[in-house]
């Protein structure tokens, strides 16, 4: 036996041409869902149906439309179906034929958006003219439809959906129950499909790659093996032979790069797939540790939290202690009452810097909001000599982190023991100290500005005309007043997101207090309206009168000067 009769005869052409009709076989897109193709009747069976003969997933679940040709149905029979099984079934069961487009998608638009139910549709085929010819019968329908149209009675529907509903609620429970164990069953079968189908790619792969290197050796020694055989039998000279080489060379290589391009866009569409589904569990992964990354944020901010209420109570209690040392063996006088009272008023300071930590921002959103005060201030540093600046409540300092960027001279004054030590210890100048108090101790015409962002609105109204009175006195001439505050003219504000903060007092109307600014004193007054709604959150509804009266600007500043 010869080496060329040790391996089985091979025709490549075949080989290849059935190569690339499976590539073409594959590559061939399924139809698409929107092309509605309307089944005519099988002369066999009579069913209004035609499918893949294959079984698929969805035909697990899908019952079978009703059959064609029955003179009496039950309304179940229906009610049974689904989508655009019902419609296909309603038509079949009570017309006895397909549906038409218009009324097909008629229907099954009025059913998937709740306009009409099940028993109304065969209702409407069963009473038309075309259903009364043919007289189908069926049982329940006639009360079902009734009832379910008296639904769209104006006022009167409303009732009797009512009293439907109630009638029906132990049926209602059934079907939620049942629908239930449905879903979970469709899940497990589900996804025991998608195991099988990976198992079935992966097997697919591993035959594509066992294939390519078989018929590449395949090819390699039937093709050498017979060539030099029949140049060795011919005796063709040396240059003969090279050229028969080199072309037979080119050719095995174009059938086997044609032979590789093919398998590389079957094991391209493997991978791909293999690629979709390693990034949904990526995407998961991903949401996972987001969500473990936000409970740590939540965790730390707790837990800081904590350790200021901790540090505050620890520093008052050795403030007790000393006082109390102080009065052994004589009785507290009033100076030491005093001490221990005035330690009551802070008792919810490291408290409202949590609070302040959680729903006022991020220092960086504070400060970038801030910025556009600054021509302001430049403007009165420059009539006023370059006199000091006053930030009143000054909460965690962010404005006088902004002005100490700039280089302007400003204090900071918060009655909060805890803020004015946070505020230190990144070093600015804060004093710890009630806003009144430190303005009547603050000699006349000595600062530029005096500035107060969200404060005005937790005065009583008494306290309310002493800022003003001591701000004029404290300002030299050309000074200048800013005062934010919420805005109750955006009914959000004012009805709502005012009273967020259990310290506020009552929204103030920005008229009012620039008038009473006006009549303490200041010039040139004016109410400048910020951070409009719609900036920072999305609205879909443009209509103009929530423009102006829910999505407006939800704060303003009084500015006024000293003449």
């Amino acid at each position: 036996m010869t080496a060329k009769n040790s391996f089985p005869s091979v025709n490549l052409d075949d080989l290849m041409q059935m190569i690339e009709s499976e590539v073409m076989h594959r590559k061939t897109p399924p139809p698409k869902p929107s092309q509605l193709d309307f089944a005519k009747p099988n002369k066999r069976s009579g069913y209004l149906w035609s499918g893949p003969t294959k079984l698929s997933l969805d035909s697990i679940f899908v019952p079978s439309p009703i059959k064609m040709g029955k003179a009496d149905y039950q309304l179940s029979d229906f009610m049974n179906q689904h989508g655009h099984n019902f419609i296909l079934s309603a038509y079949a069961g009570v017309l006895g034929r397909h549906p038409d487009p218009e009324g097909y998608h008629y229907y099954l638009a009025s059913l998937q958006h709740g306009k009409m139910t099940k028993a109304e549709i065969v209702g409407r085929l069963r009473y038309s003219s075309e259903g009364r010819n043919k007289a189908v019968r069926i049982k329940g329908l006639m009360g079902a439809f009734l009832i379910q149209s008296s639904y769209k009675i104006p006022v009167l529907g409303y009732f009797i959906r009512l009293a439907a509903a109630l009638f029906n609620l132990p049926l209602i429970i059934k079907n939620i129950q049942s629908l239930d164990v449905y879903l979970q069953d469709r899940m497990l079968d589900t996804h025991s499909y998608i195991n099988k189908t990976n198992r079935l790619l992966e097997n697919k792969v591993n035959e594509i790659i066992d294939s390519q290197s078989s018929v590449e050796s395949l090819w390699a020694s039937k093709v050498e093996r017979a060539e030099l055989e029949d140049i060795a039998a011919q005796k063709v000279d040396r240059a003969e032979l090279e050229a028969m080489a080199e072309q037979k060379a080119d050719r095995i290589e174009l059938e086997a790069m044609t032979a590789q391009k093919a398998d590389r866009a079957k094991l391209q569409t493997v991978s791909e797939q293999k690629a979709d589904r390693a990034e949904l569990l990526n995407k998961a992964d991903k949401d996972e540790i987001l969500r473990l990354q936000e409970k740590l944020e939540d965790a730390h901010r707790l837990l800081r939290d904590h350790r200021l209420n901790i540090v505050d109570q620890q520093r008052r209690i050795a403030m007790l202690l000393q006082e109390t040392r102080k009065r052994l063996p004589d009785p507290l006088n009033n100076e030491q009452v005093q001490v221990m009272v005035a330690e009551e008023e802070h008792l919810l300071d490291a408290m409202y810097v949590s609070f302040e930590d959680q729903f006022r921002g991020t220092r960086q959103d504070i400060k970038d909001r801030q910025k556009l005060y600054l021509p302001y201030v430049e403007k009165a540093l420059m009539q006023t000599g370059n006199a000091p600046l006053l930030d009143l409540g000054c909460g965690r300092g962010e404005w006088l982190e902004l002005l100490k960027e700039k280089g302007y001279p400003a204090t900071g004054v918060d009655r909060n023991r805890v803020m004015a030590r946070q505020c230190t210890a990144i070093g600015l100048e804060v004093v710890g100290a009630d806003i009144i108090d430190f303005l009547e101790s603050q000699e006349s015409e000595t600062h530029s500005a005096i500035t107060g962002f969200h404060i005005i609105e937790h005065l009583d109204l008494k306290t309310f005309l002493s800022l003003f009175d001591e701000s004029l006195r404290v300002l030299k001439p050309g000074g200048i007043i800013i005062f934010e505050t919420p805005n109750p003219q955006n009914i959000l504000v004012g009805a709502c997101y005012f009273y967020s903060d259990p310290t506020h007092n009552h929204p103030l109307f920005p008229d009012s207090v620039r008038f009473l600014a006006e009549q303490r004193g200041f010039v040139k007054t004016r109410i400048e309206t910020l951070h409009k709604y719609s900036d920072y959150f999305s609205v879909e509804d443009q209509d103009s009168f929530k423009n102006k009266w829910f999505y407006c600007e939800m704060d303003y500043a009084l500015i006024g000067y000293k003449a």
